[in-house]
């Protein structure tokens, strides 16, 4: 999945299972997306 994200691109990894990381870094994934997004459709 990683692979068809288009560039600039971080891969950012986080230690625990899968309801754990969301439990724990929702906000922070939520915030870098929607950066990511921005910086993408604004090209």
């Amino acid at each position: 999945m990683f692979g068809r994200v288009p560039e600039p691109k971080k891969l950012i990894e986080y230690e625990g299972q899968h309801y754990e990381i969301l439990s724990n870094h929702l906000p922070e994934i939520v915030s870098r997306s929607a950066g990511w997004r921005a910086l993408t459709l604004n090209r």
